[in-house]
C-alpha cells in the first residue's frame, strides 16, 4: 500500500503526542529516529510490519497486562492505516454523551482531551442521579478487554462502516502479525485504544435498542436504571451481546449502587479535586499556598487513611506541578511505592533525585523488584542524577547490580538502559566491560545497539569516535543517535 509524505507526517505528529504516557519508555522519545526525512522515506519505499514484544506490566490487583512494543516504523504505519478511516467512522458510531473515550478529536490531535471525556461521564452519572435520585447504577467493566478483541470481527464491524477493503485488509495483516489466534490486539497506544472502542459501538446500539440508558468510557460500563430487576434485565442483555464479541464482564467489577453508595464509592473529594486542577492548571504556583492546603487534606484522607489508588495518583501529580517535597517521606515509606505506581512516583521522584533516601529507596526497589517494566522505569529515573553531584556523594554502588539477571531477561529496554545507566555512574573498568559485553553478546541487535551508542557518550572521546563509526557502518538507521546531545532531555 502506497503512503503519501503528508499522510506519514500527519501520522508521526499523532504518534508523538501519544509516545508521551507510554507503557515502555524511550530514553529520548525517539526524537533522533523522528529528525530528518530517514522515517518517512523508509515508509514511502514501502513497508513490511514485524512482530513484537510484549513484556507484562503490573497491575494494583496483583495481575498482570501484557504491555506491546511496536517498533516506530510499524507504529507510525499502524497510525496511518487507521487516520484513513478514523474520522469518518466516527461520525457513524453511537453520540459522544454514549461513548465518551477515545473519540478523535480536532486539529492536529488524533483523539480527544481524556479529562474532558472523564468529567463528561462523571457529569452524566451526576446527572442521572440528580434527576432521579431514587434510582440505581449499574457498574461493571471488561475483563482483559484488549486480550479478547478478535480480529476477524473487528474488520467485520469498520466494512460494515464502509472502511476501504484495501485499508482493512492491510489493517488485518498488521494486527495478525502482531497476534496469535487472531485474537488480540496491542494495548497503550492511541490508534488500538480507538479500534476497540469501535469493537464496542455494537454493544453500544443493542444496549440503546434495548432501551436502556447505557454509556460508558472504553470498557468502564454504566446503565441507569429505576429498578432492581431492570439492573438484572441489563446485565442479562449486555452479557449476551458482549458473549458474541468474545468479551466477558468483570465479576469483581459488578455491582449496583444506590445513590449514597454510588458518591461514597465514585464521587470523593470530585469538587475539591477539580477546584485544585484548576488551580494548577491555571494559576500555576500563584495560588500555591491555598491548592496545597486542599491537597494535604485529601491525601491525609483518601491515601494516608483509606487508601484509593486513583486519588494517590491524582495527588502525586499535583504534588509534582507544585514542585513539593510534602509527600515525599510518605511515598518512599509506605507500601504504595509498588510497581503499579512506579510510573506516577517516578516523575515525582526526579525533582528529589540529589537525595540520599531517594537514590537508596530507588535501588533498593531494583534489586528487589521481580518486575522489568518497574526496573526500567527506575534505570530511567537515576539517569536524571547529576553525574558531578553522584561521584562527590556516592550513595549506591553500581557494580551491586546482577547483570547476568539483566542481560539474561532478553529484554532490550532493561538491557539498554543499563548500558547507559553503567556508562554514566560506571569507572572506566565498568565501562571497558560493557563494551565487551556488547561486542561479545549483542552487536547484531540493532535495538541494544542504539542505546549502546548513548551509552558511548560517557566514554572517552577516542573510544566513543572508535566505537560509534564502526557501529553506524553496520546500523546506518542510527545516524541520528551519535549526534543527539542527552542533555537536552535531562541525562
Amino acid at each position: 500500500m502506497k503512503l503519501s509524505t503528508a499522510e506519514i507526517e500527519n501520522a508521526i505528529v499523532h504518534v508523538q503526542q501519544d509516545l508521551k504516557d507510554d507503557f515502555w519508555p524511550d530514553i529520548v522519545a525517539y526524537e533522533d529516529l523522528f529528525s530528518g526525512s530517514g522515517l518517512v522515506s523508509k515508509l514511502k519505499s514501502g513497508h513490511t510490519v514485524k512482530t513484537i514484544n510484549s513484556f507484562d506490566i503490573p497491575k494494583p490487583t496483583l495481575v498482570l497486562r501484557p504491555g506491546h512494543f511496536i517498533t516506530l516504523p510499524d507504529r507510525v504505519y499502524y497510525q496511518v492505516l487507521v487516520n484513513r478511516f478514523a474520522k469518518k467512522v466516527d461520525k457513524k458510531m453511537v453520540s459522544r454523551d454514549i461513548s465518551f473515550s477515545h473519540r478523535t478529536g480536532t486539529g492536529t490531535k488524533f483523539l480527544i482531551n481524556f479529562f474532558k471525556g472523564w468529567e463528561a461521564y462523571n457529569d452524566k452519572q451526576n446527572m442521572l442521579f440528580k434527576k432521579n435520585p431514587t434510582g440505581l447504577m449499574l457498574c461493571t467493566d471488561l475483563t482483559a478487554f484488549f486480550e479478547h478483541i478478535q480480529i476477524k470481527i473487528l474488520i467485520k464491524t469498520l466494512r460494515s462502516l464502509n472502511v476501504d477493503k484495501e485499508i482493512c485488509d492491510a489493517l488485518s495483516h498488521t494486527l495478525n502479525t502482531w497476534t496469535v489466534n487472531e485474537i488480540g490486539i496491542p494495548q497503550g497506544n492511541d490508534t488500538s485504544s480507538f479500534l476497540a472502542n469501535v469493537y464496542l459501538d455494537e454493544i453500544d446500539k443493542g444496549m440503546l435498542e434495548a432501551g436502556f440508558k447505557y454509556f460508558r468510557y472504553m470498557d468502564d460500563i454504566r446503565v441507569y436504571c429505576k429498578t432492581e430487576d431492570e439492573c438484572h434485565d441489563a446485565l442479562i442483555k449486555i452479557t449476551q451481546l458482549l458473549r458474541d464479541r468474545n468479551l466477558h464482564l468483570s465479576g469483581g467489577k459488578t455491582k449496583i449502587l444506590d445513590k449514597s453508595s454510588y458518591y461514597e464509592e465514585t464521587q470523593v473529594n470530585e469538587r475539591l479535586m477539580q477546584a485544585i486542577n484548576y488551580n494548577v492548571h491555571i494559576y500555576g504556583l500563584l495560588r500555591k499556598k491555598v491548592t496545597l492546603r486542599n491537597l494535604k487534606k485529601i491525601w491525609k484522607e483518601q491515601v494516608i487513611q483509606n487508601f484509593n489508588k486513583t486519588t494517590f495518583r491524582f495527588c502525586v501529580n499535583r504534588f509534582r506541578d507544585l514542585q513539593t517535597d510534602f509527600p515525599l517521606q510518605s511515598i518512599l515509606n509506605h507500601d504504595f511505592f509498588g510497581a503499579s505506581n512506579i510510573d506516577v512516583v517516578s516523575k515525582y521522584l526526579i525533582q528529589f533525585i540529589s537525595r540520599k533516601k531517594v537514590q537508596e529507596k530507588l535501588i533498593s526497589k531494583f534489586l528487589r523488584t521481580p518486575y522489568l517494566y518497574e526496573k526500567i522505569i527506575i534505570l530511567k529515573t537515576l539517569l536524571h542524577l547529576d553525574k558531578e553531584k553522584f561521584l562527590k556523594k556516592k550513595y549506591f554502588n553500581v557494580s551491586s547490580f546482577n547483570k547476568s539477571l539483566i542481560y539474561g531477561s532478553n529484554n532490550f529496554l532493561l538491557i539498554g538502559y543499563f548500558f547507559v545507566f553503567s556508562s554514566k555512574f560506571g569507572s572506566e573498568g565498568t565501562q571497558r566491560n560493557l563494551r565487551e559485553d556488547f561486542n561479545g553478546r549483542f552487536n547484531d541487535d540493532e535495538r541494544i545497539a542504539r542505546y549502546y551508542l548513548y551509552a558511548l557518550n560517557f566514554h572517552n572521546l577516542e573510544v566513543r569516535k572508535s566505537e560509534t563509526s564502526r557501529l553506524l557502518r553496520v546500523f546506518r538507521n542510527l545516524q541520528g543517535v551519535s549526534e543527539f546531545d542527552l542533555s537536552r532531555v535531562g541525562i
